[in-house]
């Protein structure tokens, strides 16, 4: 049996990231556009992580691939995409009102921001299919310590949010992001 004990409070800010920023992006799109394009979030989240099991499942690494490196460049590469939503969503020139008025010109900038929000999502999909897959002996204690950053990931947004606002809680999550790189990669570094 591996020593994965590192693994377990990394696995659980992974999944504290992501539910955050999926509530996160629910709560902003529920105020920016109209209150259903909220619940394209939660497709949008769906879809990525059905798509990057896909991905893992055709591209798996290699054998002699470092993985806790992979895993620690993944979690940094999610905390940076989530910040980068914010300017995204604030320069794209996507009006939702002249979405079925204008010829391709809102379609091409919705797909453009769709592909931008599905990224961070598709990136931590990537991250649990890897985890799930390299050690499915520790199903149990890793699923464990998933649900449970999620479950805090769900309700650590209420107390939050009125203080930093989007912005700032997309601001925690990449710094989130860098201590569980840290946590991936192990060791006191």
């Amino acid at each position: 049996m591996k020593n994965i004990q590192h693994l377990n409070p990394a696995i659980f800010l992974v999944a504290l990231i992501t539910l955050t920023l999926e509530l996160t992006l629910m709560r902003v799109f529920d105020v920016l556009w109209y209150p259903n394009m909220a619940y394209m979030i939660i497709t949008l989240a769906m879809f990525a992580f059905a798509f990057s099991g896909v991905y893992v499942s055709l591209r798996p690494l290699p054998e002699n691939a470092n993985l806790k490196l992979r895993l620690a460049l993944l979690v940094l590469s999610l905390g940076v995409l989530s910040i980068l939503i914010l300017p995204a969503l604030n320069n794209m020139p996507v009006d939702f009102s002249k979405f079925f008025t204008e010829d391709s010109h809102q379609f091409g900038s919705f797909f453009v921001l769709y592909l931008i929000l599905a990224l961070p999502f598709f990136l931590a999909g990537i991250i649990f299919s890897t985890i799930f897959s390299a050690w499915p002996e520790n199903i149990r204690r890793l699923y464990f310590w998933d649900l449970s950053g999620a479950a805090v990931g769900s309700v650590i947004l209420i107390p939050i949010l009125p203080y930093t606002g989007p912005g700032g809680i997309l601001l925690v999550l990449l710094g989130l992001s860098v201590l569980a790189a840290g946590l991936f990669l192990g060791g006191r570094k």
